[in-house]
């Protein structure tokens, strides 16, 4: 075969699998876009007709009881049973010779064993009531913000997309509060994200149960979430930053009333205010929410 042959019959594969290659991102993307577009049903705006984070609830705490149960049961193997207690009453004679079993090491290797044990339970335990209690903030959060508020107030479709822009302003501003509480409140800042990315897992999975589609859609929602947050976060103290920041992600850059994207700011700052008044307790060992309602 000539050169120029096969040099045209290189190209001509290598175009082939190029447009096949654009065929299959195409066909991604548009089934990511019919994912964020589609109609939010009534099952899946209320929350109180989808149960899927009061499993995820149940299922964590019931982890922590188990733990629990566990290692209480690992605690009673130190007491005596009724057979040793009755054994250990009998007090031998002076005369005669006592052989006690050569066990100390044996003793030693378990109490060393039983620490270690130990130690894991309680770290399971604390991780377990951690991501109990990012359940409840994240239910209380997600069951108490009046979604139909801002979509008839705002003109806004009533699509998933529009869901997940409100639910993520709120958990931004929920975010800004846990961190002022250092490391314990970033830690449980992540599990209230990843109790909501189950929560959106859940929710599109209805929508599309193509797997591999829906961590596309997934993995998509994520960046925009952390693009988001970062321009929310260059926002935090000052209005014209949060106002255009709102407009790009919140409104999608389609606001025709300048009423509107004041609103928005007003509702922001005093919901940032309304959290900043919650104490330690209040916020992390309670799970309190205050939500304001939005106004026009």
């Amino acid at each position: 075969m000539s050169l120029t042959a096969l040099f045209t019959r290189n190209c001509c594969c290598s175009s082939a699998m190029l447009t096949l290659m654009w065929r299959q991102s195409s066909l991604v993307q548009q089934t990511a876009d019919l994912i964020l577009s589609r109609p939010l049903a009534t099952p899946m705006r209320g929350y109180s007709a989808c149960s899927n984070l009061s499993l995820l609830r149940k299922k964590v705490i019931g982890r922590t009881n188990s733990t629990a149960m566990l290692s209480s049961r690992l605690l009673a193997t130190n007491t005596p049973t009724s057979h040793e207690s009755q054994s250990s009453a009998y007090q031998p004679k002076r005369d005669q010779e006592v052989v006690q079993p050569a066990r100390e090491e044996d003793s030693a290797f378990k109490k060393k064993v039983k620490d270690i044990v130990l130690n894991k339970l309680s770290f399971i335990t604390k991780t377990h009531l951690k991501q109990a209690r990012a359940a409840i903030i994240y239910q209380q959060l997600s069951e108490n913000i009046q979604y139909k508020d801002f979509f008839d107030a705002f003109n806004m479709p009533d699509t998933f997309q529009s869901w997940f822009v409100v639910i993520e302003l709120h958990l931004w501003i929920l975010s800004a509060r846990l961190m002022a509480e250092g490391k314990e409140g970033k830690a449980l800042r992540d599990s209230v994200f990843a109790a909501m990315w189950e929560d959106v897992r859940a929710r599109a999975k209805t929508i599309h149960p193509n797997t591999k589609q829906l961590n596309t859609s997934i993995q998509e929602l994520s960046g925009q979430m952390n693009a988001a947050f970062l321009g929310y976060d260059e926002a935090l103290l000052d209005d014209k930053i949060l106002a255009s920041a709102l407009w790009r992600r919140f409104f999608n850059k389609i606001c025709e009333d300048p009423r509107h994207l004041e609103s928005m700011v007003s509702f922001t700052r005093h919901q940032l205010q309304l959290f900043d008044s919650l104490t330690r307790e209040e916020i992390i060992e309670q799970q309190k929410m205050i939500l304001l309602r939005l106004s026009h």
